[in-house]
């Protein structure tokens, strides 16, 4: 004989099963949305007034002023994020000085997928205390105001 109290339990648990089944093919794509471990950072990622390209050779990050560099493939973590070393050079207006650095100073870049897809992009430039934070979208293109 079923018991009063029992009714609200057996009602819960069916409710969560109907909920599971519902949100089945949403959970689904929320797992897909995240790159799979192992694969490369691919494709143009764009906003908050920098582009990020990636290209067989290697992945580049456009600024208004300045640029970042990473060489070879970018590998996916698991969790959809990413660690790279790299390099970023901050540019001003005009032309380069002869006694500025030939070699761009080196960087960390790190990734991570966050909600709704966007990539978190942080760069943190040799003798800085503080990385640089940006947030971007695949296949958006951004124009950039160039330092004048």
């Amino acid at each position: 004989m079923t018991r009063p109290t029992d009714i609200p339990r057996r009602g819960a648990a069916r409710i969560a099963a109907g909920l599971l089944v519902l949100a089945g093919p949403w959970v689904s794509l929320a797992i897909d949305a995240a790159p799979r471990a192992g694969t490369a950072l691919a494709g143009t990622w764009g906003g908050d007034r920098a582009q990020l390209v990636v290209e067989p050779e290697g992945t580049r990050l456009e600024l208004d002023c300045a640029t970042g560099y990473i060489p070879g493939a970018v590998p996916w973590q698991p969790g959809g994020r990413f660690e790279a070393q790299g390099t970023f050079e901050t540019h001003g207006p005009g032309s380069a000085r002869a006694n500025d650095a030939e070699r761009p100073p080196a960087a960390r870049f790190r990734g991570e997928i966050v909600s709704g897809g966007a990539l978190r992009l942080e760069v943190l430039p040799e003798g800085r205390a503080q990385p640089q934070v940006y947030v971007l979208r695949e296949g958006l293109r951004v124009r950039l105001a160039r330092c004048l």
